[in-house]
């Protein structure tokens, strides 16, 4: 049972890990989400509105990490289906 208990442990440490590394990698790699998913045509107040819809104008510690996580489970307006529709 100790062996399975520091298995245990161990595995979510992991997990633990591999989501922060993950969440900063994919707030630093370079890109526009807004810009591809709307094209090369689309005008800066396109691109401006659809930012402010999905969420990518606020800071980066209210866009998904695990302190917004909550709001997001809890509030049944926001949530992650609603916002990432793909067309």
């Amino acid at each position: 049972m100790k062996y399975v208990g520091k298995r245990f442990i161990t595995l979510i440490i992991t997990l633990l890990c591999i989501s922060a590394v993950t969440f900063a990698a994919f707030s630093v790699i370079p890109g526009n989400a807004s810009l591809t998913r709307l094209g090369t045509d689309a005008t800066p107040e396109q691109v401006a509105a659809l930012e402010h819809e999905l969420g990518l104008d606020q800071p980066v510690t209210s866009n998904g990490s695990p302190v917004s996580c909550a709001e997001t489970l809890v509030c049944p307006t926001s949530t992650i289906i609603q916002r990432w529709q793909v067309f």
